[in-house]
């Protein structure tokens, strides 16, 4: 199925500007750097969910402790 649609991408890049169709190697090195890519940017956002819990809950023990004051 993946070789499938990297030919069928091949096909469409040479069609769309007129130069030679990427090799399967070359391909799959875009692949490769395209899946750390998403990888990196999944890491990153589970990251800044964990950061904003954490400092969702220290905004929420904020409140807690201004309203005990009260």
């Amino acid at each position: 199925m993946e070789e499938s649609r990297i030919s069928l991408r091949s096909a469409l890049i040479s069609r769309a500007d007129g130069k030679r169709a990427p090799t399967l190697q070359e391909e799959g090195v875009c692949i490769e750097r395209d899946t750390k890519r998403r990888k990196r940017a999944e890491d990153e956002q589970q990251r800044r969910d964990e950061e904003g819990r954490k400092n969702g809950d220290d905004l929420l023990q904020d409140r807690r402790y201004e309203e005990k004051e009260e």
